[in-house]
């Protein structure tokens, strides 16, 4: 009887086992979503075409790379929509988005896939290689300019980072920490006290 009572209690361990991890499978990480986004119809030559029917480009930078990867980093970086921050009236806008960053290393990749990191567009686009400040910044603020400025101090690789396709998501490294708290990261490097 006592052979049975332990039959029964390794087998409900390992149902339960089961179901936590099949439900862990596939979670990722979002601790901060974007508050009312706006989906994104399309992205061609640079330009978002939001659902709402405005268009805007990212305002303070200029490509680096060919215009079809910029567009994929545009719809990589805008799946979940967009929050216009504010337009600054000459077709470019500061804009917030949440890209995905997946675990590629390995390390338990079953329970944790990766990340969603809410951050400004210009700025992901800088640290992740795909664009650079603009050499005109036109009506960016101040904090704005030392943002883009830091995330291209923090920049350490002349690729971008990579994207992987099928998960629409970019590659996870230390970026994701330096977006989570770039205005640290910028007052760290330039011994200035951001607003």
């Amino acid at each position: 009887m006592k052979w049975f009572f332990w039959i029964v209690v390794v087998f409900l361990a390992c149902v339960a086992g089961s179901f936590f991890f099949a439900a862990s499978k596939g979670a990722w990480k979002r601790e901060m979503p974007l508050v009312d986004p706006v989906g994104v119809r399309s992205v061609a030559g640079g330009v978002l075409v939001l659902e709402d029917g405005r268009e805007f480009r990212p305002a303070g930078v200029e490509p680096r790379v060919d215009v079809e990867t910029w567009d994929q980093f545009l719809r990589v970086s805008t799946a979940q929509g967009v929050v216009v921050d504010r337009a600054l009236g000459d077709g470019s806008a500061a804009i917030r988005v949440e890209p995905r960053f997946y675990n590629w290393c390995g390390t338990s990749s079953r329970r944790w896939p990766g990340s969603y990191v809410q951050c400004g567009l210009a700025v992901l686009a800088v640290r992740c290689g795909y664009a650079d400040p603009a050499q005109e910044l036109g009506e960016l603020s101040d904090l704005e300019v030392q943002r883009l400025e830091g995330a291209m101090a923090l920049r350490f690789d002349d690729e971008p980072v990579l994207i992987h396709d099928e998960l629409n998501a970019f590659r996870f490294d230390s970026l994701v920490f330096e977006l989570q708290d770039l205005d640290g990261y910028v007052e760290a490097l330039t011994g200035v006290d951001l607003p």
